[in-house]
């Protein structure tokens, strides 16, 4: 692996922005922390009482108007609801589920709550706009809107499917916001059928939620504090930990739940996070799993039709495959620089098993996405991958990734009509770029973007020109610099972050780029001029800004690196 480690930098396609979540992370954290680099807390209520203080003492403040009830329009959306940007994008997904047929479909956003299609993912609908998160959740940072999990049992219709949500995003990264429990419908999210669960849970993340195979009312939780159940009987307000003498931590954070079987075949697979692998027949006894060098984040994934074809995806790019109670290291996998340019096994990390056939499997990294066959049997399983592509790895056969958004995510199988098993051929995939589908069975170039009307993008920055509403600039995570042009669809114009001033009919724009690898840079344009990318001159629909030469100098910032409006 140490030679593939040492390629990492030279596979890097040129069109490529690379995400580094760590430095994210420091930029995340930077307005978050006292001079003494102390986490602040409750940030958000002391703004509130901090505005409601100014808007008291304000001379000549007329007073505000109250807003109106619940259902009441007092915003009016204004996008992005989708980003055009060659494939169109939206923002982070960390979950998917897809029901019969494989057009029904929900999934969850890093902070934009639980979405809803019935079409394939041409349309979507939220199912969550009005939900409020509890008194006392943002002292903890602890956020409904944000998803980590769901789980599904389809009725006939949408309008019975039961679902779990489990609130707070996993990933590790830091400008992830954790959850308040579990919310729970038993009439497909309709509004008035949501209730909270396990409030326990309030100020954790939640990896996964499993249903067992045999009697979906048993749900397990892999959370940020470990294992919980939720009780079959009285009320599920509080979900029990499960503990096991054979847990070396049972409150250590689960990196993936699942399950696979059923009768006497089923098992529970629990992975601790940079400890080892668990597998269960019940939920309540569990033994460890050998064979795991270095763990860290660990990623899992079992057959539908050969369930004891089980396998591990661990973040420094190794794929194992269990034999007996014994992972087995599999080799011929992609190098790690084709995964994790950036080495970001720890945030962007998912195996998930072809439905029909148990040696197939799909591997999701950071700007690397792979299917292969397992050749060869215990002790010799191979991927395929061709190491003499190792620097070019698109080229390989193995590679999936063309058209589709870096960095995933999720990765799920549709139902087939009659909801009986799932379809190899209909695969969905979530990414920092929102949501894309393949009806091939995920053949390199099949993956279609279904993020129009998406309203997920995690915008950062928010700049407007002072004497008039029509120039509106957003910097996004991961999704670059957006431009309202008057409809909720915006435009992409470069990445990262903005401020504006109406100077001579100048746009600036300040594109700080914390997140990405590369120097920062700040960019001007008249508006309506075109710019200069790569030598070819784009159109940014009267919006878009020119490179200056030369990177932002200290005076563009503040001391959280932020840009300062300069107006």
């Amino acid at each position: 692996m140490a030679t593939a480690v040492m390629e990492h930098r030279l596979i890097l396609r040129p069109e490529f922005e690379i995400d580094n979540a760590a430095a994210r992370f420091q930029w995340f954290m930077a307005s978050r922390r006292d001079r003494e680099g102390v986490p602040l807390s409750g940030i958000y209520a002391e703004g509130l009482r901090a505005r409601a203080k100014f808007q008291r003492i304000e001379p000549g403040a007329e007073p505000p108007i109250a807003p109106g009830g619940p259902g009441s329009l007092n915003w009016t959306p204004i996008g992005p609801s989708v980003v055009a940007s060659g494939s169109p994008v939206s923002g982070r997904i960390t979950a998917i589920v897809a029901g019969p047929g494989g057009n029904r479909a929900y999934v969850g956003a890093a902070n934009g709550g639980v979405w809803f299609t019935g079409d394939g993912g041409a349309a979507w609908a939220p199912l969550d706009d009005y939900v409020i998160s509890p008194a006392g959740t943002s002292l903890v940072e602890a956020d409904a809107l944000s998803v980590g999990a769901i789980a599904v049992r389809f009725g006939v219709t949408a309008a019975t499917d039961e679902l779990y949500i489990g609130t707070g995003e996993a990933n590790q990264n830091f400008d992830a916001y954790f959850g308040i429990g579990v919310r729970h419908s038993s009439a497909g999210g309709a509004p008035g059928t949501w209730s909270l669960e396990a409030t326990n849970l309030a100020g954790t993340s939640i990896s996964d939620l499993t249903m067992d195979p045999d009697n979906p009312s048993v749900v397990l939780a892999g959370t940020g504090r470990g294992i919980f159940r939720r009780p079959t009987a009285g009320s599920p307000a509080t979900w029990t930990q499960v503990t096991s003498p054979a847990f070396t931590n049972p409150g250590n954070a689960i990196s993936e739940l699942i399950a696979a079987g059923s009768g006497a075949s089923k098992r529970y697979y629990a992975a601790f996070r940079g400890d080892k692998v668990y597998s269960s027949p019940d939920g309540t006894t569990w033994t460890a799993l050998t064979g795991i060098a270095a763990p860290g984040r660990i990623a899992l994934g079992a057959g539908e039709s050969d369930a004891t074809a089980v396998y591990a995806f661990n973040q420094d790019g190794t794929v194992y495959r269990l034999v007996g109670t014994t992972f087995q290291s599999v080799a011929g996998t992609p190098p790690v620089g084709a995964l994790f340019p950036t080495l970001q096994g720890w945030y962007d990390l998912v195996v998930r098993v072809d439905p029909t056939n148990g040696n197939t499997i799909y591997l999701l990294g950071q700007t690397g996405y792979f299917k292969g066959t397992l050749s060869g049997g215990p002790g010799t399983y191979t991927f395929g991958f061709n190491a003499a592509n190792a620097t070019h790895p698109w080229t390989d056969p193995t590679w999936i990734a063309d058209g589709i958004h870096p960095d995933g995510h999720a990765l799920a199988f549709g139902l087939n009509a009659l909801g009986t098993a799932h379809d190899p051929t209909n695969v969905w995939m979530g990414t920092d770029g929102g949501v894309w589908r393949s009806t091939a069975s995920g053949v390199n170039g099949t993956f279609g973007s279904r993020n129009t009307g998406l309203a997920i993008t995690q915008l950062t920055y928010l700049a407007q020109r002072a004497d008039t509403d029509a120039v509106v600039f957003a910097g996004s995570q991961d999704n670059g610099t957006e431009r309202f042009l008057g409809e909720e669809a915006w435009v992409e114009v470069d990445g990262g972050g903005s401020s504006a001033e109406p100077e001579e009919g100048v746009v600036v724009a300040v594109v700080t780029e914390p997140h990405l690898l590369g120097a920062a840079r700040r960019e001007s344009k008249r508006v309506g001029e075109p710019r200069q990318v790569g030598g070819v001159e784009v159109d940014d629909g009267g919006g878009g800004i020119g490179p200056e030469q030369g990177a932002v100098g200290a005076a563009d910032y503040g001391h959280d690196d932020r840009p300062k409006d300069r107006r």
